[in-house]
């Protein structure tokens, strides 16, 4: 079964999976065969039998007389002792013999306690801002379920988490958690819970907003920066997979900027740290306790982790979390240009890499790009002061731009560098 990418809120009226029965030919299936056939197969198979038989107590015997001559070897080769008491202290010596500790055995396992320090700042710094998320889409009066917080979990038909990005209690989750809920619970990782009001969510990036109402100032996330990222790096996924509060599972980073258009606009992160039905909305963090990423999906056939799950950048999240908080909904920027990748001879010309920048195909008339002055056969190789390596990148960076703002943007024309300035506008 081809792989599927899902997302990973956890269903509690979910249906448990079974994998499927192995077909006969898996484990080399019987074949038909002509009687005489049958009968010289099992006549082979009487003689390899013997055969092998024959061996055995061909190989008993030697072994036997091999011992015979150790044990009437001088004692002293050996040991002092008797044959019989030195396989006794031998096999003591083996269970309680020291290992010979090298200095690089030494470095290894220091290497390893240092790596596993770092794990533990890094969860014990994150870990109190994550939350629980528990929603019933079903109606309250409809199902005769009285709606209190802290009410039967039964009544509850999904799960995800979140995490805390502001003292007065506002969660970042995704949206496919909170669809279509007519009733959302946060549990906080003290056991408090609340009772989630003002939920906002933009289905395109799969991201949401919600408040509880604490007494108290909260512990809130700590915000890394997703784009300093590099595959290979440490990273941490925290949530409530399966109902589990507070889980930590450790990976790398395995890919940075895969598409995932089916599911999330713009780019993601690739990790290979298990995230499970129920890590969704929970956050993904780097060795700092630093929030890098929300989870978001896996690549599975089964329904459960295999090797590859998605999370969403946090630079594109605390973006989509401005744009509904000032506005109940996003605006998406757009230049008005078609982009494409660096001819091959042009960036033989420019003696410029293929991924050296986003190529201008055309510019659209009184739109942004036209009106800054940009030209088709312009190279654009950075953009609000940050690096462009391909359109793809380019276009990841406008669609989270603010609009009516001047923003730098520098295009290599005609082997020199300029610097424009261009001010995007929100899409109809």
């Amino acid at each position: 079964m081809a792989n599927q990418v899902k997302q990973t809120t956890q269903l509690f009226t979910r249906r448990p999976w079974w994998p499927g029965k192995l077909a006969p030919s898996t484990f080399g299936g019987s074949h038909s065969r002509d009687p005489d056939s049958a009968d010289l197969c099992r006549a082979g198979s009487r003689v390899s039998r013997t055969l092998a038989i024959s061996r055995w107590f061909f190989f008993g015997w030697l072994v036997a007389g091999l011992s015979l001559n150790l044990s009437s070897l001088n004692p002293s080769i050996l040991g002092d002792e008797p044959a019989g008491q030195v396989t006794k202290r031998s096999s003591e010596e083996v269970a309680g013999a020291p290992v010979a500790d090298s200095p690089e055995s030494q470095h290894n396992r220091a290497s390893a306690r240092e790596l596993s320090r770092a794990f533990r700042f890094a969860a014990a710094r994150a870990v109190p801002s994550v939350v629980t998320v528990k929603v019933r889409t079903r109606d309250a009066e409809a199902e005769g379920v009285i709606d209190i917080v802290g009410g039967n979990d039964a009544s509850f038909d999904g799960l995800g988490s979140g995490v805390i990005i502001e003292a007065g209690g506002l969660i970042l989750t995704n949206h496919h958690v909170v669809k279509d809920a007519k009733h959302i619970e946060v549990m906080l990782n003290d056991g408090r819970l609340f009772k989630a009001r003002d939920v906002k969510a933009d289905p395109p990036s799969d991201l949401a907003i919600l408040r509880i109402d604490a007494q108290d100032s909260l512990p809130v996330a700590p915000i890394g920066n997703a784009r300093e990222l590099n595959v290979g790096d440490w990273v941490l996924a925290i949530g409530s997979p399966f109902s589990l509060e507070s889980t930590v599972s450790a990976g790398i980073i395995s890919s940075k900027n895969r598409p995932m258009a089916e599911l999330v606009s713009g780019r993601v992160l690739q990790t290979d740290a298990a995230v499970n039905p129920g890590n969704s909305g929970g956050p993904l963090i780097d060795l700092d306790g630093q929030v890098i990423g929300i989870n978001t999906a896996i690549s599975s056939s089964s329904g459960s982790f295999q090797g590859i799950g998605f999370a969403i950048p946090i630079h594109r999240a605390i973006w989509v979390k401005n744009e509904l908080l000032a506005h109940g909904r996003v605006r998406h920027a757009r230049m008005g240009a078609q982009l494409g990748s660096i001819p091959l001879d042009v960036a033989k010309q420019l003696d410029l890499p293929a991924r050296g920048g986003a190529y201008i195909i055309t510019t659209v008339p009184d739109r942004p790009a036209d009106k800054a002055g940009l030209k088709p056969g312009d190279i654009v190789v950075s953009f609000d002061h940050q690096g462009v390596t391909s359109q793809a990148e380019l276009a990841e960076l406008i669609a989270i731009s603010p609009i009516d703002q001047a923003l730098e943007v520098e295009v290599m024309r005609s082997g020199q560098k300029q610097s424009l300035k261009i001010t995007l506008e929100a899409r109809d």
